[in-house]
């Protein structure tokens, strides 16, 4: 799998055609930060990404991707259990909800290339569903973030970062609970993406560019941040929604272990 490129042949659409580096964290103080859209937390949204996990039963809990703010009032994070459950932890306002899957979704083993998404909806109460590859997976939702609350999360501006690989703390003095493996294909929507949208990004052969409609992917106009690290090398990453919010690279390297679909599962 390493070093693995996919060649253009026939009429396959250039964008469904590359994917050449993944970003590599070795599970102490790497990871990559960036400036989440303006709103984007206040209203519904999506996190989708890539992970290839070293442990997927850790013997601490790890943050994948988070933020903590506003003297602990406002977090949002996706964290991998010690049980290997996925749990997710959103607080507006002081009014916390936490989603965790009814099952493991990772063994005490490495865990080949899959992809998490998580889907959080504004309605009387936030909505979270998760899922892995295309599949819905069965969780358990304790309280919920009031319409509200979750319309009052701290409008951050352009200066405070969400971690990628990492939990962004301490109103972003830190990066704690940092995981190792490898990192990929993070998109961020400011809409809740349904399962039409979450199959056809799962079920391509390699992932394609999200910045373009394509078959039952029909949300790219929310897309609101996207790094795909292609760049190989450097301390930055491109945003390739229209936002342009810049990723930082601290200690994280690029890898050319990345997924195909055939080698995913």
């Amino acid at each position: 799998m390493l070093g693995l490129t996919t060649t253009i042949t026939g009429d396959w659409p250039y964008y469904k055609a590359f994917n050449e580096y993944s970003l590599s964290l070795d599970g102490a103080d790497d990871y990559a930060a960036a400036i989440v859209a303006r709103n984007t937390y206040r209203g519904s949204f999506t996190f989708s990404f890539l992970v290839h996990l070293i442990d997927g039963q850790p013997s601490s809990e790890q943050t994948l991707i988070g933020i903590n703010s506003r003297g602990s009032e406002d977090h949002f994070y996706i964290n991998l259990m010690t049980s290997g459950k996925i749990k997710v932890y959103h607080s507006s306002n002081n009014d916390p909800a936490t989603t965790i899957t009814d099952e493991a979704i990772f063994a005490n083993a490495e865990v080949a290339w899959q992809r998490i998404s998580v889907v959080v909806e504004l309605a009387s109460s936030s909505t979270y569903t998760i899922f892995i590859g295309e599949t819905k997976v069965d969780v358990t939702t304790t309280n919920g973030v009031s319409e509200t609350n979750h319309g009052l999360f701290d409008d951050f501006a352009d200066s405070v970062p969400t971690g990628f690989g990492c939990l962004s703390d301490n109103n972003f003095s830190s990066f704690t609970r940092q995981w190792q493996g490898h990192l990929d294909e993070v998109a961020v929507w400011s809409a809740a993406l349904d399962q039409e949208n979450i199959s056809q990004i799962w079920n391509e052969e390699v992932p394609f560019d999200l910045t373009s409609n394509y078959d039952d992917y029909d949300t790219s106009a929310s897309l609101v941040n996207y790094y795909r690290f292609e760049e190989g090398t450097g301390t930055s990453v491109e945003d390739l929604s229209t936002n342009s919010n810049t990723a930082t690279l601290v200690g994280a390297t690029f890898s050319s272990f990345v997924m195909h679909r055939g080698a995913s599962i």
